[in-house]
């Protein structure tokens, strides 16, 4: 994803967008269309990637446990 997507874009950009997997794919796709520098086998993964690491508001992950 580093290599991709901060050719054009800071880590705050990416960092600041939430989304669902739909909204990732078709966020993908579009920069894709745009010259995004991704194969057909890293397109799905890095999709997976953010929608994971920035789903929608209402869909944080839970909190990690706290230590003891």
């Amino acid at each position: 994803m580093e290599r991709s997507c901060t050719a054009c874009h800071g880590l705050d950009t990416v960092q600041g967008n939430r989304g669902t997997v739909d909204d990732w794919t078709q966020t993908v796709n579009l920069m894709v269309s745009r010259g995004a520098d991704l194969t057909d086998k890293e397109i799905p993964v890095v999709i997976q990637y953010l929608a994971k690491s920035f789903p929608p508001a209402t869909q944080t992950a839970a909190p990690a446990p706290a230590k003891q």
